[in-house]
């Protein structure tokens, strides 16, 4: 029989050894339950689609305007939601149909979402959602886009903010001569400069705006030329907007002494003196829901022309020491029912510069007609 001493040590190693494998249990269950609780984690990363996005402009890096509205918008959507981006500036057809086949084979074949908002990649996006099906496609709102289930354009409303900045432009000069250079001969330059004109009319019914063709977004030259055959047929002309994705316009605004209604150049903030306001792109908001909506797999096909409402096209950098309070107060009035989708620009009457009734009062222009195929200028506009 055990002495007292020897049961003691017994008893000390038997609760030395049950503790162990009391702490040995704890350890394998939590390890279990915490392995466990990171497999559930990762299954769920995993089964959620990590979409890969790129994007092509035509425009430049670097230019306040266009390209850098939809690089700057896109950016801060990819880095919301954590996905992986390509950005390509600088984009002609041929170097769209590169950039996609590189992005394929890249992501071998796997899928992903290209992005190639601008009329010169029609084409290249037509054929290239044809040859891959299984990415998606998102183009410029454009009548030449094909019906395809992985093909979507889109646009924004910008005439919009044209109408309000040709209010303001109405109130801030004497003169009844405005410039409009305008990129392109397309439905946007339509809709735009009639917009700007119905605006700049709405202040003041004898204002003439007349335009001059550029053929052209981005070339410094062909651009100034089309300002000096503005200034040289009218000189008397005190204020100038643009559709132009340079500062060519604002700068010659500035060093000429007249007013400046900037689009999207920054020409707000660098020639500020000179400059009204400016019409801008803001992407972003409208890029983070888009593509969390691809991301979780609910891509929907056809187009979008984005409403007023998203705040995808603003007014920036608006002069208030050069305009009335009057002029402040009706800019807030149009804006606050464009809001509320209480007033739309192409609202009859509308006359064109032919004196002939295109839209009767009480009745509006079809939105597909002034997207795809609205082709003349309102009253009070003419083109050099």
């Amino acid at each position: 029989m055990k002495n007292p001493k020897e049961f003691a040590a017994y008893y000390q190693i038997q609760a030395i050894m049950l503790s162990l494998i009391v702490m040995g249990l704890a350890i394998l269950i939590l390890f279990y339950c915490d392995f466990k609780t990171k497999v559930v984690i990762e299954d769920a990363l995993a089964s959620k689609q990590k979409v890969m996005v790129m994007l092509l402009v035509n425009g430049f890096r670097g230019d306040s305007s266009w390209a850098d509205a939809h690089i700057d918008g896109l950016l801060d959507a990819v880095n919301h939601l954590g996905l992986q981006s390509e950005i390509h500036d600088n984009v002609n057809y041929q170097k769209c149909v590169n950039y996609i086949d590189r992005f394929v084979e890249a992501t071998h074949g796997k899928g992903g979402l290209i992005m190639a908002p601008s009329y010169e990649f029609t084409v290249c996006v037509n054929e290239k959602s044809l040859q891959y099906p299984q990415y998606f496609f998102a183009g410029i709102f454009d009548d030449r886009v094909e019906q395809r289930p992985n093909l979507f354009s889109y646009s924004g409303k910008m005439h919009n903010i044209r109408y309000i900045t040709g209010i303001l432009a109405g109130y801030a000069v004497d003169s009844p001569e405005f410039g409009f250079i305008a990129s392109e001969r397309n439905p946007e330059t339509y809709r735009d400069v009639n917009a700007f004109a119905m605006g700049l009319r709405y202040v003041r019914p004898d204002a003439r705006v007349h335009v001059v063709m550029a053929n052209t977004w981005h070339d410094h030259e062909q651009i100034q030329d089309a300002i000096r055959r503005l200034y040289h047929r009218y000189p008397q002309i005190q204020a100038i907007t643009h559709s132009i994705d340079t500062d060519d316009v604002d700068f010659f605004c500035y060093h000429a002494g007249i007013l400046c209604i900037s689009y999207g150049s920054n020409g707000g903030h660098y020639y500020r003196e000179n400059s009204l306001a400016e019409a801008s792109w803001r992407w972003g908001v409208y890029y983070k829901h888009f593509i969390s909506s691809v991301n979780e797999g609910m891509f929907q096909s056809g187009s979008q022309w984005v409403d007023f409402q998203s705040g995808n096209t603003v007014i920036r950098h608006v002069n208030y020491k050069l305009l009335p309070d009057r002029a402040l107060t009706e800019m807030d009035k149009i804006v606050n029912l464009m809001v509320q989708s209480r007033f739309d620009v192409f609202s009859g009457p509308i006359y064109d510069n032919n004196g002939e009734l295109r839209v009767k009062r009480g009745e509006k222009l079809d939105p597909l007609y002034i997207m795809y195929s609205i082709d003349w200028f309102v009253e009070g506009v003419d083109e050099l």
